[in-house]
């Protein structure tokens, strides 16, 4: 980004890992846009199956959701491909949830789609 090589960068951060304070405060001074997925980010992968809507205690329980929904997903091997066609979905999931980082479930990725949309519209058209 500093070498003009992006218009933006983004970081997704996990409630159940980072201090949301520091990380606001990093981002902030960084130029860096922030995002977080309430408590992690396997709630926002659970949402290209299916509305993630309860409180999810922790990031155990999380992964148990989104492998009720993609039995193979393995944390060490994440492929796009298990994901590209819900991606939209997903996107409209998480915006219904409310803000992140405070409610749990949450993910703001789907402000990460919608930047992404408006930036090029012709590849991402529905």
């Amino acid at each position: 980004m500093r070498r003009d090589d992006y218009d933006a960068a983004w970081a997704v951060c996990d409630v159940d890992s980072f201090s949301v304070t520091d990380a606001a405060r990093v981002a902030r001074e960084e130029g860096v846009a922030l995002v977080w997925s309430n408590p992690c980010f396997e709630v926002w992968l659970t949402m290209h199956f299916d509305n993630c809507t309860a409180y999810v205690e922790d990031a155990r329980r999380a992964e148990a959701l989104l492998k009720r929904c993609l039995p193979h997903w393995d944390k060490a091997n994440l492929r796009f491909g298990d994901f590209r066609n819900g991606v939209f979905e997903a996107a409209r999931r998480a915006e219904r949830l409310g803000p992140d980082p405070d409610n749990n479930p949450s993910s703001g990725v789907w402000r990460i789609i919608q930047a992404i949309k408006s930036t090029d519209a012709d590849d991402f058209a529905q």
